[in-house]
């Protein structure tokens, strides 16, 4: 059977391939750091900000909070499509409020972020 469309980007090239241990309270997330884990230490809120999503098509962002404190992710416009939200209720960030444990990846597919939830907690702020 042939298929009707192709895709433009495999699973197996979202490869996971390192970790940064962030120690400031602001990061910039640029496409090539694609795969990798960012865990937040720092003693204090920490802010990451991605990359513009039409230079992230295909590419995958994980965070991970270490410590009690804040771990927010933004983008430079709306359009992180969180679970429950509809096509016109895009965030511009996601934070989990002191939660050691919190976990989140975002898929970039060109034109929006696609947020995934790996805690049981959903993100206490949307915005």
């Amino acid at each position: 059977m042939a298929r009707t469309t192709e895709r433009t980007v495999a699973w197996s090239e979202l490869n996971l391939r390192g970790v940064v241990v962030q120690t400031t309270a602001s990061a910039t997330v640029y496409p090539s750091d694609s795969g990798i884990t960012f865990v937040n230490t720092f003693a204090g809120d920490v802010t990451f900000t991605l990359p513009d999503v039409a230079d992230s098509k295909g590419k995958m962002y994980l965070f991970v909070n270490a410590d009690d404190q804040d771990l927010i992710v933004t983008s430079t416009a709306a359009n992180i499509v969180v679970y429950g939200q509809t096509a016109t209720t895009q965030q511009t960030s996601v934070t989990y409020s002191d939660k050691p444990g919190a976990a989140c990846g975002l898929i970039g597919d060109g034109t929006r972020y696609l947020f995934l939830n790996f805690c049981g907690t959903e993100p206490d702020t949307l915005g």
